[in-house]
């Protein structure tokens, strides 16, 4: 395995599914710390992660929250996406990620759609939570 290799971790458990979160975002963290280049993309209930109340608190107790996790993945070099379909508008900006529309998050992230990941399926390992 190539210390370049991509990863796509997608998350649609919401705050309702704490651990199914968790998982997918500390297997994506753990990835980017190893050298893999990650990409997670959040839509669904998942997307619902990046608000106020569900990032900044752990969501599993000996956890970290969901922020920390973001900040590994985004601190390494990793890209952090959500559906802006999927979450209510009038939310801020939290780690200054490159943010093209109005609709941004307290976590971080940037809008994208889910066929820039579909693209990506023969050519990198994809994971859903």
């Amino acid at each position: 395995m190539s210390a370049e290799q991509h990863i796509q971790v997608i998350i649609v458990s919401g705050p309702e599914e704490p651990k199914k979160v968790v998982m997918g975002l500390s297997l994506a963290a753990s990835a980017a710390a190893a050298g893999k280049i990650v990409h997670v993309f959040l839509a669904m209930d998942g997307a619902r992660c990046l608000l106020d109340d569900a990032c900044e608190r752990p969501l599993v107790e000996g956890y970290p929250p969901v922020a920390e996790l973001l900040g590994v993945i985004e601190a390494t070099g990793g890209v952090v996406e959500y559906c802006p379909h999927c979450l209510p508008s009038g939310c801020v900006p939290r780690f200054g990620a490159q943010i093209a529309i109005q609709k941004s998050c307290a976590c971080g992230g940037a809008p994208a759609g889910i066929a820039s990941y579909g693209v990506h399926l023969g050519d990198r390992a994809t994971v859903a939570f």
